[in-house]
């Protein structure tokens, strides 16, 4: 919950720095358009704000998970 936020915005900033790079446009467009795609689209994406409150679901979910896991134990 606490590590997820700190870390995206360090994921963007290598993410824009591969799409400025100009040795990406000599990569195999073939090979890598999925991959490049995703980048430009989390590029796109990125807010943030969204990575404190997506992480805080993800804790939830787990939350809900554990809970889940002891009541069909029973």
């Amino acid at each position: 919950m606490e590590i997820q936020p700190k870390i995206q915005p360090y994921a963007d900033r290598l993410n824009r720095k591969l799409m400025e790079n100009p040795l990406t446009s000599r990569l195999d467009q073939k090979k890598y358009f999925t991959y490049l795609r995703s980048v430009k689209k989390s590029i796109e994406l990125f807010r943030e704000k969204k990575y404190s409150v997506t992480s805080e679901i993800e804790c939830l979910g787990q939350q809900f998970g554990a809970i889940s896991e002891d009541d069909c134990g029973r």
